[in-house]
């Protein structure tokens, strides 16, 4: 009888030992399950949350000044053979930037390898009126003997004229133009202001002019 409700007892204990443990197991489960739930809802109603919109991005974006854009634009053309997109541009910037000297020098170069010679006339004549520039007054007189035909040549270095320099380089030029154009007497009238033994090419152009008008005369003959 002791026997059995010793059994009896441990039976009993047995399953309330058990019914303890397997609560606690479920408590654990639910405790875990349920932060695990709660978690994931939370994150689930974060990401239905709207996102801000980022800031706009007001950084200007980089781009070369003008001038040196237009450089590259110009070797390009060059490089590519494209003169006269070259001079398009070109002048396309000198409507605005009048005074920009060496634009108007690379227009006066570019104008003259495209065959636009009156419009190299043009930009030789604007880039020279303001200063004093030897070299491309030369330059500029070289270019308008060697392309234009005499009559052309002498017309424009007539507009030269007033910016002529002490070495006469225009006048000299014109001069020959004129000769070449048939009219001796006019380039001999050119040639008087210009002093005596200035340059030995200046005094064979003055004897060569003046036999052509009169073969008889004495500096001719001499």
């Amino acid at each position: 009888m002791k026997q059995k409700q010793s059994s009896l007892g441990y039976a009993i204990s047995f399953a309330i030992g058990l019914a303890v443990l397997t609560i606690g197991a479920v408590g654990a489960f639910w405790q875990v399950t349920g932060s695990e739930v709660v978690r994931s809802a939370a994150e689930a109603a974060e990401l239905r949350k709207p996102r801000p919109e980022p800031p706009p991005d007001t950084t200007t974006p980089w781009q070369p000044a003008p001038e040196v854009a237009l450089r590259d634009s110009l070797f390009l053309f060059r490089e590519s053979g494209q003169l006269a997109d070259a001079l398009r541009v070109l002048e396309r910037w000198l409507v605005e930037h009048p005074d920009d000297r060496p634009i108007r020098l690379d227009g006066a170069r570019i104008a003259f390898e495209v065959g636009r010679r009156q419009r190299g006339v043009f930009h030789y004549r604007w880039y020279l009126a303001p200063r004093d520039d030897r070299a491309i007054l030369q330059e500029a007189v070289n270019r308008i003997l060697s392309e234009l035909p005499p009559a052309e040549a002498r017309s424009a270095l007539a507009t030269l004229l007033k910016v002529d320099l002490r070495d006469y380089p225009v006048r000299i030029g014109l001069a020959r133009a004129t000769a070449d154009a048939g009219d001796p007497v006019g380039a001999d009238t050119l040639l008087n202001p210009i002093p005596p033994q200035l340059d030995p090419v200046v005094d064979d152009l003055r004897l060569l002019v003046r036999r052509s008008i009169d073969p008889d005369i004495p500096t001719a003959t001499r």
